[in-house]
């Protein structure tokens, strides 16, 4: 398995286990430190996919693209993704990348359904 799928599966197992955590019905203390953690955790995913895949793709990294990747993602990717695959190889990736983004939510939801199952056992 490459490092980009790797990245990508921790992604979709942290959605997973967040979607599970937060339906438990925690206080809200504990609520508010679980979702720090588990952005902190995709973040981590977010990054470690992002260098991964630029290494494979031979493509620099600037400093501040990787401050951009960890503070605005939501900006730097789309950029990255265009800079590193140009105009056609980038609306493809960015298609994946909505495509992952729904798979994400699908994995949260799951695991919340799953987390609702087990405690009303």
């Amino acid at each position: 398995m490459r490092s980009t799928q790797i990245a990508l599966s921790a992604m979709l197992i942290v959605m997973a286990i967040a979607g599970a955590v937060l339906t438990l019905g925690l206080s809200r203390s504990t609520e508010h430190w679980a979702l720090w953690v588990f952005r902190v955790l995709f973040l981590v995913g977010i990054f470690s996919w992002y260098v991964c895949d630029s290494n494979s793709r031979g493509f620099p990294r600037s400093r501040w693209l990787n401050v951009g990747v960890i503070l605005l993602s939501l900006l730097a990717l789309p950029y990255y993704l265009f800079a590193s695959r140009g105009t056609k190889g980038g609306f493809v990736a960015l298609g994946k990348c909505l495509a992952f983004v729904v798979l994400l939510l699908a994995a949260s939801m799951l695991g919340g359904l799953a987390s609702g199952l087990f405690v009303a056992a």
